[in-house]
């Protein structure tokens, strides 16, 4: 089977990096349990481009460069390589594709990642299901509900890693799962594709 792996909040802790690295800068104390919205600037009371300008931030910061692997990722994508021809679409900007790619060298030293970013030149065109879709991926692992809405409408199935952040969305191609036990207990299963 051809699979999608999303990177940031599926394969490493992204989010929680980011709130050390915001509520240290800003003298806040907000928790990851509350971050019920995907977008900062929905969150808390800055623009869009303030947002952006953070996030980019974060990801010069030594922050960024301690984000832990989510637990059972490393093992579970290693299992899934050796099954299944396994693709990771993230949604990181281009321009930081170098550091996203020394990690995948660093962390899955022995395997081949097949590395993709899903935005446009511009920055801000994110096309999954577009990806998926060129690929063939018949099944992506993600954590956002709009990219897993988009793929699900698009045919792919959607194993969505359950956040704060993605409890509005249901769609029939999209079964929520709240770990990597889970995804593999799935998969394993052999779960309707």
């Amino acid at each position: 089977m051809k699979i999608g792996i999303d990177l940031d909040d599926v394969i490493v802790d992204f989010t929680r990096e980011f709130l050390k690295f915001y509520n240290q800068k800003f003298k806040k104390n907000i928790l990851y349990k509350d971050w019920k919205v995907f977008d900062l600037w929905e969150l808390e009371p800055i623009s869009k481009e303030e947002s952006i300008k953070l996030i980019n931030e974060f990801y010069k910061s030594e922050f960024f460069d301690e984000i832990d692997l989510i637990d059972g990722a490393k093992e579970a994508i290693c299992g899934l390589m050796e099954k299944h021809e396994v693709s990771v679409i993230t949604a990181r900007p281009l321009r930081w594709g170098e550091k996203t790619r020394s990690f995948f060298e660093k962390q899955f030293p022995k395997e081949k990642v097949n590395l993709h970013h899903s935005r446009s030149p511009d920055d801000f065109k994110i096309d999954k299901a577009g990806i998926c879709k060129n690929l063939k991926i018949e099944l992506i692992i993600d954590d956002r509900e709009n990219h897993a809405l988009d793929c699900a409408e698009k045919g792919v199935k959607v194993l969505l890693l359950d956040k704060p952040w993605n409890q509005g969305v249901k769609h029939e191609n999209i079964i929520r799962v709240k770990n990597w036990n889970e995804i593999l207990e799935k998969l394993n299963r052999g779960f309707d594709l």
